[in-house]
């Protein structure tokens, strides 16, 4: 008798498990297709000012320890 009632347990456990409210929501938006972004509001990755600034101060590090880099050499 325990064990039975201890699988009843388990088969509910799992049923609510694989009806999660997120799965169900991942299933449903997948099945719905976005309509496609026009053209003018795609941006490209180069223009994007932040990432231009990420690009920048990514440069001038570089940039700067190889300068620090050849003085400490020189000396």
């Amino acid at each position: 008798m325990g064990c039975s009632v201890t699988k009843t347990k388990v088969n509910e456990n799992l049923k609510t498990n694989t009806t999660d409210k997120f799965e169900s929501y991942l299933i449903t938006q997948s099945l719905v297709q976005t309509p496609p972004v026009p053209i003018k509001k795609q941006y490209s990755i180069e223009k994007n000012p932040i990432i231009q600034r990420r690009r920048l101060k990514s440069q001038q590090k570089t940039r700067t320890t190889s300068v620090i880099d050849k003085q400490d050499c020189s000396v």
